[in-house]
């Protein structure tokens, strides 16, 4: 599957970035299908780390730039359910126009 962080077809994508509850595992969703899934190092939420929207990077230094507009970002604090996830999924995709 190519990544679909690097496609130009002018499309508009939904991007989901969801942890596990102990934070051990991030899923990236797009377009409502898991395309990648992987264990993720632990985070010190006392300290103030950047926050890159429209990048990824595996490290602060380098972030790799994503190509187009975020349109909304929604954070959801507190647990997600699969069932509150895909309401949210819908949601956004009707009112985005999403295919």
């Amino acid at each position: 599957m190519r990544d679909p962080s690097t496609s130009l077809d002018g499309k508009l994508r939904l991007f989901a970035f969801q942890r596990t509850t102990m934070g051990a595992t991030l899923a990236i969703r797009v377009n409502g299908s898991e395309v990648v899934s992987g264990p993720v190092p632990a985070v010190d939420v006392t300290t103030a780390l950047p926050v890159h929207l429209g990048a990824f990077s595996s490290t602060f230094s380098s972030p790799q730039f994503m190509t187009g507009a975020i349109g909304e970002v929604v954070i959801v604090k507190g647990t997600v359910t699969s069932q509150d996830r895909s309401a949210l999924e819908t949601y956004l995709t009707t009112k985005w126009k999403l295919p």
